[in-house]
């Protein structure tokens, strides 16, 4: 193991900047692996750096992220230590319905009620509001 951090992920029940509101409960996976950043997993540029466990705590979601041994995780686990950076997701969105006039009127464009989380990666630019880097220690 190269390190780990602890990561905000998404804000539930707010909308993000792309107009999706999580409700608390929708997520159907406890595990994901984890990007270098910018989600080069999810958009097949490279193989993952690690995995992270992921719960709902406190109207968030969070990811315990484990980094691999060897000299890309641990680059990446530095990164993250060094730079303490915003996080996203990568997902499928396994149901979702139309917004309450309420929800829309805070921007909200999709209610996502079960989303399944395929990678998480370190970003320049969130959608999520309140995302970002709590611990990291690298070896």
């Amino acid at each position: 193991m190269s390190g780990s951090a602890l990561v905000v992920l998404a804000t539930l029940d707010h909308p993000d900047r792309e107009g999706d509101l999580i409700v608390s409960g929708a997520l159907a996976n406890d595990r994901a692996v984890v990007s270098s950043a910018e989600h080069a997993v999810f958009l097949g540029k490279e193989e993952p750096v690690g995995e992270a466990r992921l719960f709902e705590k406190d109207g968030r979601l969070w990811g315990e992220v484990t980094y691999d041994s060897g000299a890309r995780p641990a680059a990446a686990c530095d990164r993250v230590n060094g730079m303490r950076p915003a996080w996203s997701v990568g997902y499928r969105v396994l149901k979702h319905r139309a917004p309450t006039p309420q929800e829309a009127a805070r921007g909200t464009q999709r209610v996502i009620l079960a989303w399944e989380i395929l990678e998480i990666s370190p970003v320049r630019e969130p959608a999520g509001a309140g995302v970002g880097t709590l611990e990291a220690s690298c070896a």
